[in-house]
């Protein structure tokens, strides 16, 4: 697929944009000692450069952090490609597993077991964000490295100012600060006759500067080059003329992309596809929440939305960065704990549940008797138990509480429900769980949050880590899958074709039309099917989804569709051919004198048995 905005967990779109301008500023800072400047030639050009930049009322805050905890080892340096240790083929934390692990240095047995040189720490970090906590800009030293003075510190701190000036990683335009907060006294004093020369004050109180408890990360929504990836803080972004859908910085990458081979991959071929999807962005973002233009803009900031409005439990922890952030210390307990602590101020996560934001109190005792109109080939109603495959289920089994819903619609009904998807964590293959409730609270398993069980139907949970090709067991009753992305993994080209042999209803849902069209193609080519026409979801996330190199719409779950499957043509063969319909003539009202012959004959016979009588 050429576009992935939303299929890429954040953290990844984050760190690599922290990656390109890290790599700026290294890069630009070499060019001018090889160039034979000397070695303050890069700083005085860039003061210059600052100087000249128009002076702003805002607050910077530059932040000294320490790290004696984390480091982080490369599996196999050997496969550093595009100056990055993955492929492009990641798009979540998890898949960096393959490629970066992260160790605990307060571990002894764990460092015990690697060589200091064998792995990379980060000791000091130099953040620097402005008063809305928009980042602007980092530097960092290594441990491995000679160790830095406070004055050698404080230059390095310096020179991250002059970029972060000029060249501010957000994105915004380049201006300078009217203060300048260090958070560290005695860098702070070496700081602050430098930073005079910019016409920047320092000094300011501390409750005056940003809180770096609440730095959200709004440089998710820098804008980069979908061909060579430079961002904006690099080079001019334009759309495409037509579509106006791409993002390029040059007319040299929009001619690559406008001619790319093959043909079918190149902008030339979807550039008036793109312009018909773009056509209907006012359509899905038709929300009827009075938040709906915050959160469908085209700038839509998730990570202060989510803070701003105190959406830091249950299912909205995965719609935060930092949940993505806790997945990648999967394996350390120790960070998982400390993230979802702060997260959750140390309670259950789920306890929101029993307040009825997402269950009812009471179930209905009758099922209701409104049918789904998007599983026709079901009958619900009629059905005792049900047994239902979710595939790629990575996310859906973290909200796995959140499937209780079901019970609480269709209360008739035993579920017994299977997370599919080789993202599942190894640890819990095989696995299985029940969904019970109690008196206000749904548990998982033998874990209880009070309360006292009742006698009502539970929902059985299987697990399988496996592709779904590879799972063995009965037949389902109904697969789905959210926000599948066909043609994002070659598991789906094995595992189409086993729901083809199955023929088993198969519905899932994307999050661009975009993505509807590659499935339709995927489908075809795994398993010579196709996917019905793509409906809109009533239901979708009304989140906007913010992409990096394109101006699609992108919003989960936003269109629903279900497989067609091939004909086959040895069953085909083996059924008699269907007689024609006959043509349906209506038929001709009787004449008058024929109804009251029946008539008279009706009315004898009536009087014949009252005589008998």
């Amino acid at each position: 697929m050429e576009f992935v905005s939303g299929y890429r967990d954040q953290l990844i779109d984050f760190s690599e944009l922290l990656f390109h301008w890290y790599r700026k500023m290294v890069t630009d800072r070499a060019a001018s000692g090889e160039s034979g400047d000397a070695p303050d030639a890069w700083r005085q050009r860039l003061e210059a450069a600052a100087q000249s930049q128009p002076a702003s009322s805002s607050i910077w805050s530059l932040h000294v952090i320490q790290n004696t905890r984390t480091a982080l080892t490369v599996e196999n340096p050997a496969q550093q490609m595009h100056d990055r240790f993955y492929n492009d083929d990641t798009l979540s934390t998890g898949d960096l597993a393959k490629y970066v692990s992260f160790i605990n240095l307060e571990e002894e047995e764990e460092l015990a077991a690697l060589q200091r040189d064998h792995f990379i720490h980060v000791d000091c970090l130099l953040f620097l964000i402005d008063a809305g906590g928009c980042s602007l800009g980092l530097d960092f030293t290594l441990s491995h490295g000679p160790s830095l003075t406070t004055s050698q510190l404080a230059m390095k701190a310096y020179d991250l100012l002059l970029q972060s000036i000029v060249f501010p990683m957000c994105g915004c335009k380049a201006q300078r600060p009217q203060y300048l907060h260090v958070r560290d006294e005695a860098l702070q004093r070496i700081v602050e006759p430098l930073i005079l020369n910019l016409g920047v004050k320092s000094g300011v109180e501390s409750s005056q500067c940003p809180d770096p408890s609440k730095v959200a990360f709004r440089s998710i929504t820098v804008k980069a080059c979908h061909v060579c990836k430079k961002h904006s803080f690099e080079t001019t972004l334009r759309a495409c003329d037509k579509c106006q859908a791409v993002l390029y910085c040059s007319v040299a990458c929009q001619r690559l992309d406008w001619s790319k081979t093959p043909e079918d991959s190149s902008h030339r071929y979807w550039c008036p596809t793109l312009k018909e999807i773009m056509s209907h962005e006012k359509q899905l973002a038709d929300f009827p929440f009075t938040y709906t233009a915050e959160v469908t803009s085209p700038t839509f900031d998730r990570e202060i939305f989510l803070i701003r409005n105190r959406l830091c439990s249950v299912y909205w922890l995965c719609e935060s960065m930092l949940m993505s952030a806790s997945r990648l210390y999967s394996q350390n307990t120790w960070v998982v704990d400390r993230v979802l602590a702060f997260l959750t101020d140390g309670t259950n996560p789920y306890y929101p549940l029993k307040e009825g934001a997402l269950l009812v109190q009471e179930l209905p005792a009758e099922p209701s008797s409104m049918k789904n109109p998007f599983v026709p080939e079901l009958n619900i109603l009629n059905k005792q138990s049900l047994k239902i495959h979710i595939l790629e289920a990575k996310k859906q089994f973290d909200l796995r509480l959140v499937f209780w819903e079901l019970a609480v619609l269709l209360p008739h009904i035993t579920f017994e429900i299977h997370f599919v998807g080789d993202g599942l964590p190894l640890e819990i293959d095989e696995q299985q769980f029940n969904l019970q409730w109690k008196t206000s609270q749904v548990s998982v398993g033998t874990r209880t949050y009070g309360g006292e069980k009742i006698a009502r139907p539970n929902i059985r949970i299987k697990v399988c880590a496996k592709p779904y090709h590879m799972k063995q067991g009965a037949k389902a009753d109904l697969v789905v899958g959210f926000n599948a992305g066909f043609g994002l993994s070659e598991t789906w080209l094995r595992s189409l074709p086993r729901l083809q042999s199955l023929r088993v209803p198969a519905y899932f849902t994307e999050c661009c039309e975009y993505s509807c069209l590659i499935d339709n193609q995927t489908m075809s080519t795994a398993a010579g099917g196709s996917i019905s026409k793509p409906l809109l979801n009533p239901f979708r996330s009304p989140f906007r989804i913010i992409s990096i190199d394109n101006n699609l719409p992108w919003y989960c779950n936003s269109y629903i569709f279900h497989l067609v499957y091939k004909v086959n043509p040895v069953t085909s063969r083996l059924q008699p051919p269907c007689p024609p319909t006959p043509p349906v003539v209506p038929l001709a009202a009787p004449p008058v004198d024929v109804l009251d012959m029946t008539r008279r004959k009706r009315d004898k016979r009536r009087s014949n048995l009252r005589r008998r009588k």
